[in-house]
């Protein structure tokens, strides 16, 4: 009986995420063809001189995003191509157990969702700027605003003359 029941919350759930996808898709406006260009022109100018970061250090990449962030100004839409790549690559990279990446997604989905309800633009028209699974990114979205990643924090630990970082919860006051 307990195998049935797990199944049944798990495709409640799941009905449940794809419903709320769809509903996010439905409930905003459509992107004119001028601001689809403008963000994923500016998308694959945050990938171009950023990506390459990811791979060696997460926090340099993750600079490199806000520096580009940055130079837009008070642009919100080239703003929220820039932070929604930097959200996705940095998902990408949880994937693969990056350390930091899961922070560093979590501060990327923050600030591109703030840009996203101030131009009323859908999840589905959003994530469509940038190649990928949408269906899977936007579930991924969902679970992270639902979850966020606990903050961890970086010491380092040396043994045998060698050293390296390490990611622990906070230690409790």
């Amino acid at each position: 009986m307990a195998p049935y029941i797990e199944f049944m919350k798990f495709s409640f759930t799941l009905i449940f995420l794809i419903g709320m996808v769809a509903m996010r898709c439905v409930l905003a406006a459509e992107l004119t063809a001028s601001d689809r260009e403008k963000l994923e022109a500016t998308a694959r100018l945050t990938q171009s001189q950023c990506i390459h970061y990811m791979v060696n250090d997460p926090s340099l990449y993750a600079q490199c995003v806000r520096n580009l962030r940055k130079k837009q100004g008070s642009n919100t839409l080239t703003g929220l191509a820039v932070d929604y790549f930097g959200y996705v690559g940095a998902m990408s990279y949880m994937r693969v157990k990056t350390i930091g990446a899961d922070t560093i997604a979590a501060e990327f989905l923050k600030n591109f969702h703030l840009e996203q309800k101030k131009l009323h633009i859908s999840d589905g028209d959003l994530c469509s700027t940038v190649p990928g699974n949408c269906v899977v990114r936007i579930a991924q979205t969902l679970a992270m605003e639902k979850e966020p990643p606990k903050t961890m924090v970086k010491r380092v630990v040396c043994a045998g003359g060698s050293c390296r970082f390490i990611e622990q919860l906070p230690e409790k006051k």
